[in-house]
């Protein structure tokens, strides 16, 4: 078969262009974990040094904040990136905040640490469910990792738990948000 030099370049051009939507859209996820990375490590660094009975009113603000920028990046990320799974992504993580509080009243932990653990633990489910069903072996290791910190911090370091949870949970979330993003400007 022979190849003319404009029939490469065109077949060479039409690869580069997969490559740089692909680097565009995995970048643009980047942005998510930057919001979350943000989420956990304020919430955990804040939660530290408050009461208790104050947790709420560090959590739910926070957790609206999040849900709503990722909602508006989501929608606009919709607009210039066509993914076909997007949306489906979009109302799993509706549907799984809805379960987790449906879990959480149902299951009424009796101490603090625990009622954390099992939500916390939910969100990365969310991660494994997910990189399970887009065949991403990175972002379903990312959420089990993320499980696992979760119980070393609460076995091991119930003192400093939400401290451990900034740590573990924010670190590694603005670590890799900032690599994608840098790795969609090459």
């Amino acid at each position: 078969m022979n190849i003319t030099p404009d029939d490469a370049r065109e077949a060479l051009g039409a690869i580069e262009q997969v490559r740089a939507k692909t680097r565009a859209m995995l970048g643009f996820n980047g942005y998510f974990l930057l919001i979350w990375g943000c989420f956990w490590l304020a919430g955990g660094l804040i939660s530290e040094f408050v009461g208790v009975g104050r947790l709420p009113w560090v959590w739910i603000p926070l957790y609206i904040a999040s849900l709503l920028l990722s909602a508006k990046l989501g929608i606009d990320q919709g607009m210039r990136l066509r993914r076909e799974s997007s949306m489906r992504i979009g109302v799993f993580c509706w549907l799984l905040l809805f379960y987790a509080l449906l879990w959480y009243i149902v299951l009424q932990p009796l101490a603090t640490l625990q009622g954390a653990c099992l939500l916390i633990t939910i969100t990365f489910f969310g991660y494994v469910a997910i990189g399970t069903w887009e065949w991403s072996l990175k972002t379903t290791i990312f959420g089990l990792v993320e499980t696992a910190l979760v119980f070393v911090g609460y076995y091991l370091w119930p003192t400093f738990f939400w401290l451990w949870i900034a740590l573990a949970c924010g670190i590694p979330h603005l670590v890799v948000g900032f690599y994608l993003l840098r790795s969609r400007r090459k």
